[in-house]
């Protein structure tokens, strides 16, 4: 039985894929961690602007990445949503994404 501040490594393991998946899906956005905030607060839905500190913890697995964030991040870099599993992988290259599985960025949430 875990203890106190003792994480199992089954939860480690998928907090880490998950934490690596969501912090490239970010880099393939090419948006600063400022923009990211923002676009983040927007596709949320959030009534105050997401934290530097709460993406920073999202990117890397000190805090779970909650689905919406990954979708809005996925929608952001413009990528069909499979290929976010693909992203938590070890060792995954995210340049040999090819052409084919990216869309068109969303960027509805920053217009209008």
């Amino acid at each position: 039985m875990p203890t106190a501040g003792h994480i199992h490594p089954t939860r480690m393991r998928y907090t880490d894929r998950a934490s690596r998946a969501f912090d490239r899906t970010c880099q393939l956005t090419n948006l600063s961690n400022s923009e990211l905030c923002r676009r983040f607060s927007r596709h949320l839905g959030r009534d105050r602007l997401l934290s530097r500190q709460t993406l920073a913890a999202w990117r890397s697995g000190e805090r779970a990445v909650p689905l919406s964030a990954f979708i809005a991040a996925a929608s952001m870099a413009g990528l069909r949503l499979r290929v976010i599993f693909a992203l938590g992988e070890e060792g995954f290259d995210i340049s040999t994404i090819p052409p084919e599985v990216r869309v068109e960025p969303d960027d509805s949430a920053t217009t209008g």
